[in-house]
């Protein structure tokens, strides 16, 4: 019943051997044009300031476009995360057609990552909860920017790394997955465990968490009696 994952065991070998859960190095891309040369100098705040005057002033929409790009960039920048993702999420909404739209997708992807590691860092400092622990709700939403960028882009200069971060959310995420698995074998809640399990092994195969998975979708079925345990 089962049988087709045994296959995903010859790659999952091989998959963790390697750090898989390392978080790969952020490389804050620069902006692809500016409309703020003079003031490339001066630090980020000086620079918004900057840019909402000129922002005001915009006749064209070649310039709007310009300097939404500039303060995504220069907010996510100075770590001011929500005001950089509701610009980009506004400006994918507002300017469909434009050129640099797998550059606003990296920035959302790498905001989300951002997320996603200042949420652990709070609970770990609070509460010593590990990232595997806690709900990957920001993870997700950074696979699914990077995902956008591997699959819609792929001549993109960003493809590269948006590859090398999808291979650390995928072990991010399947971690937490397989946690909540064995949370639900525990209060034996194996149909659960089932779903789950599956749900793993379909999404993310090439995982080393799809190896536990896999063994405790075997131990699901024992627990009701869908397959009949080996003598």
């Amino acid at each position: 019943m089962y049988i087709k994952y045994i296959i995903i065991l010859i790659n999952i070998f091989n998959i963790m051997l390697f750090g898989c859960s390392t978080r790969p190095n952020i490389t804050i891309p620069q902006q692809p044009y500016s409309s703020i040369k003079q003031t490339k100098k001066t630090n980020n705040t000086k620079n918004i300031i900057n840019l909402n005057k000129l922002n005001e002033t915009c006749s064209n929409i070649e310039c709007e476009q310009q300097l939404q790009l500039d303060l995504i960039y220069y907010y996510y920048n100075n770590t001011d995360l929500k005001q950089a993702q509701q610009i980009a999420n506004q400006f994918l909404h507002s300017y469909p057609n434009n050129h640099n739209l797998d550059y606003v997708y990296y920035i959302k992807g790498l905001i989300n990552l951002s997320l996603d590691k200042n949420q652990n860092n709070m609970l770990h400092k609070l509460f010593n909860i590990h990232l595997s622990q806690y709900n990957p709700t920001y993870a997700y939403a950074a696979m699914h920017d990077l995902s956008h960028i591997t699959k819609t882009y792929p001549t993109s200069q960003y493809y590269t790394k948006a590859n090398e971060h999808i291979f650390y959310l995928e072990n991010r995420i399947t971690e937490y997955e397989l946690n909540v698995i064995k949370f639900y074998y525990k209060k034996k809640a194996y149909t659960t465990v089932i779903n789950r399990a599956q749900n793993i092994l379909n999404s993310f195969p090439n995982t080393p968490s799809a190896h536990q998975a896999l063994t405790y979708l075997n131990k699901a079925y024992q627990k009701l009696n869908l397959i009949k345990n080996k003598k």
